[in-house]
This record gives structure tokens, C-alpha cells and sequence, in this order.
């Protein structure tokens, strides 16, 4: 009896080469929700959510200076400070806009990472990188106090609120990076 020939679409070596790729890709997929799994509980803490709902805060309170300086900015109302309370003056404002709203986004997707408890910014790697984070958020808001205190002393009339907007959001985004090194650590 003559055997037909097997007619495939591709080469007969070619054809045995997908299929043990194909056979690896099932073998593998079964221990996939597993893996997945194994890597969620490692980035997980379910016990922190001090952390998270500060660096949720600190996010807001971000978002709404950057809100507040745009409606000077376009508007002027009377209800909230001169533009020159809002910043120092160092970068011009339509560099400095477009710099506050790629830190928040960056600072919305580390909220929303840390709070899922998955992502990029909640991954496992990121605990080699807390104690850095927490000393630099730490020179960061120290280095913001001694700019108050030194305009305190240098600039009266600035005292306490006048002009110092800046330096109070500083604080607020070190406290920010002291909060993402926070939940790392623990």
C-alpha cells in the first residue's frame, strides 16, 4: 500500500520546529496564573495603606498648586495670590507647565501603582532603592526648610505666607518621594 504524502503548508522541518514551539507556549501557560501569582504576593502589601493614602495626598495637593498657578496665569482672579507668589521665577512659566504636568502624571502613576499593589513603580526591585529615596526625600525637605528660614531671615516681608508657595509644594512633592520609599521599606 502506498502512503499519501502529508501536504503542508510550510516544510516538513520547518512545520516540526512550530510545533514544539506551539507544544512549549501550552506547557509553559499552565504555570503562568502561578508565576503571575507568586510574583503578585511579593509585590503586594495589603497591610500599608498609611503610605499610599499620603502619596495620594500629596499628589492632590500637587495637582491642585499646579491648577491654581494656571488659572493666574490665564485669568488673574482676585481670590488667589499674584503669579509672583507662585514661583520663583528661575524657569520661565511655559517651560515650568509643561515640567508640573509630566510630574504629575508621573506622580498619578505611582499612586496608582503603589494602590493596585502592581506595576512598575510597585515592583519588588524597588526595595534596594528605598533607604536612597527616603535620604534624598529627607536632604530634599531639609534643604527646603533651611530656603524658608533663610528667606525668613534675608526677605521679612515675605514672612510666613508671601512668595513662599514654592518652597511649601517642595516640601509636599519630598514628602511625596519620602512616601514612595516609605512603602518600599516596609
Amino acid at each position: 500500500m502506498a502512503e499519501t504524502p502529508t501536504q503542508y503548508p510550510i516544510s516538513k522541518p520547518a512545520h516540526s520546529h512550530i510545533r514544539r514551539i506551539v507544544s512549549y507556549i501550552e506547557f509553559s501557560s499552565l504555570f503562568r496564573p502561578a508565576i503571575s501569582q507568586r510574583s503578585r504576593a511579593k509585590t503586594r502589601k495589603p497591610h500599608v495603606t498609611f503610605v499610599p493614602t499620603l502619596l495620594l495626598l500629596c499628589t492632590v495637593l500637587f495637582a491642585l498648586r499646579v491648577c491654581g498657578q494656571a488659572i493666574v496665569a490665564l485669568w488673574a482672579p482676585r481670590w488667589l495670590p499674584a503669579m509672583e507668589h507662585w514661583y520663583s521665577g528661575l524657569m520661565p512659566y511655559r517651560y515650568l507647565l509643561p515640567a508640573q504636568l509630566a510630574l504629575l502624571a508621573l506622580m498619578a502613576v505611582i499612586v496608582a501603582d503603589v494602590y493596585r499593589g502592581e506595576g512598575l513603580f510597585a515592583m519588588v526591585w524597588w526595595e534596594s532603592l528605598a533607604t536612597p529615596l527616603r535620604l534624598t526625600a529627607g536632604v530634599y525637605f531639609l534643604a527646603m526648610v533651611l530656603r524658608y528660614v533663610l528667606t525668613m531671615v534675608f526677605k521679612p516681608e515675605r514672612r510666613w505666607f508671601k512668595r513662599t508657595i514654592p518652597i511649601w509644594f517642595h516640601m509636599v512633592l519630598a514628602t511625596a518621594l519620602w512616601s514612595l520609599g516609605t512603602y518600599h521599606s516596609l
